[in-house]
């Protein structure tokens, strides 16, 4: 499986996942708005799940799963 991006809308940025093995390695990076923290859920057919908070590093949020 080739790096899959999926753009975010609010706030701007992009989602990344790619394939190591049997795991699926999920990372986001996007512009902080200043807004205040953002949650970061994968939206499915049978639902969704919970990735995490997008946190603050180096001027950007960013997640790391």
């Amino acid at each position: 499986m080739e790096e899959m991006r999926i753009p975010l809308r609010k706030p701007d940025g992009v989602v990344r996942i790619k394939e190591e093995g049997l795991q699926a390695v999920i990372s986001a990076r996007a512009s902080d708005d200043g807004a205040g923290l953002y949650k970061l859920y994968l939206l499915g057919r049978e639902g969704s799940l919970l990735l995490g908070t997008l946190l603050p590093e180096g001027g950007v949020l960013r997640l790391r799963r």
